[in-house]
């Protein structure tokens, strides 16, 4: 008898166990299908506000530094870094497009579509990118562009020499623009683009 009840102990516990791991693992299936389903929207909401200009509902949605990747260039941007590069690019007027999203381990790997004035002047309309996202804490840390799909070097520094080369010789006063990664710095970079198409 007292057999039978250690059997029936050993077997209870054994079954407690097993149904404690299994809920664990089903705790963790729907904490990593939250973190995926939060961290999807939080790249489609930056994406969204990157593009209405709307820099402070972005800063809530970044860790306290950005670093974005490009090849071998790589950055870490402090929120106030990030916000002179978001005014220096806003002045362009970027509209984004997401044509491909999806997920793997936690990470967010998407097909980025950009059109702004200023890559129209450089030819390419439109910019295609894919980008990885990766979060810290449910915020954006990191944003690597890994690969472009059609992206045209020696056109593109064609037409930024071109136009370098023009402003120094008929507007000096506006030399320096392509360095000048300020909010007035890319105001007369697409001052200098429009005198050099108005000359066209």
């Amino acid at each position: 008898m007292i057999a039978l009840n250690q059997i029936v102990i050993y077997y209870y516990k054994g079954l407690t166990k097993r149904i404690v791991r299994i809920l664990i693992i089903l705790f963790s299936l729907v904490l990593t299908s939250c973190s995926f389903h939060d961290n999807v929207e939080l790249t489609e909401k930056y994406f969204e506000v990157y593009q209405n200009g709307e820099y402070l509902e972005i800063e809530e949605l970044l860790s306290d530094s950005l670093t974005i990747i490009d090849g071998d260039y790589s950055k870490t941007y402090t929120t106030t870094e990030f916000y002179e590069f978001f005014q220096w690019d806003s002045v362009f007027k970027p509209k984004i497009k997401i044509s491909e999203l999806r997920e793997k381990n936690n990470d967010i790997y998407i097909t980025v579509t950009t059109y702004s004035e200023r890559l129209e002047f450089l030819r390419h309309i439109p910019l295609i990118t894919n980008q990885k996202l990766t979060f810290d804490n449910g915020k954006i840390c990191t944003i690597e562009i890994m690969d472009y799909e059609n992206f045209d070097l020696s056109q593109w520094s064609c037409r930024r020499d071109t136009l370098v080369k023009w402003i120094e010789t008929y507007q000096p006063e506006l030399s320096g623009f392509n360095y000048d990664m300020t909010k007035n710095g890319a105001e007369n970079y697409l001052k200098s683009i429009e005198l050099y198409e108005d000359k066209e």
